[in-house]
């Protein structure tokens, strides 16, 4: 008897039947819980518009590694 793989998308939960999309997490907190990402193609799709959006980065894969800068108020020790 062989056994059967079944892939899920760790974001919606659905079955990948095919299309699937494996992210490597290679740094981080999150690389030491899930080191890999399933993706159906539809969550694929919705990861690469987010990244296409930029997200406050001029270029949000050839980043410098740091999150963006914050924008907004001041925090409050830095106010005057």
């Amino acid at each position: 008897m062989s056994a059967t793989l079944t892939v899920v998308c760790d974001k919606c939960g659905s079955t990948i039947v095919e299309g699937r999309t494996l992210a490597k997490i290679s740094a981080g907190p999150l690389r030491q819980r899930r080191p890999t990402v399933d993706l159906c193609e539809s969550c694929a799709s919705s990861f690469e518009s987010w990244l296409a959006e930029g997200n406050g980065q001029s270029d949000p894969v050839a980043g410098d590694g740091k999150p963006p800068a914050r924008r907004g108020r001041k925090p409050r020790e830095a106010r005057a």
